[in-house]
């Protein structure tokens, strides 16, 4: 059988507008790990409520804890501080 690389997306420095592949949450630490040097920050948007989620800092605490769980099918911004490549943590 035919195994497929896992995708992979390049990013730029500034804000770029990712999704997330997967059936199940995950840690934003965790699904940013290929980019881990290069982002600061990451707001989720809610289209049913038109509304954003509180930020995801990397290595942040508390509300904006970088351990927060992150949803396969919705919308984030990220922020780069430099160009990168994120690749998928699972298909």
């Amino acid at each position: 059988d035919f195994l497929a690389p896992p995708s992979e997306r390049s990013l730029t420095a500034g804000w770029n507008a990712v999704g997330f592949v997967g059936t199940a949450p995950a840690t934003a630490r965790d699904t940013l790990l290929s980019v881990n040097a290069q982002w600061t920050t990451l707001i989720g948007y809610d289209a049913g409520t038109q509304t954003f989620d509180p930020g995801i800092v990397n290595g942040g605490s508390g509300a904006n804890a970088d351990t927060r769980s992150i949803y396969p099918g919705r919308g984030y911004w990220l922020y780069m501080t430099g160009p990168g490549t994120l690749c998928a943590i699972g298909m």
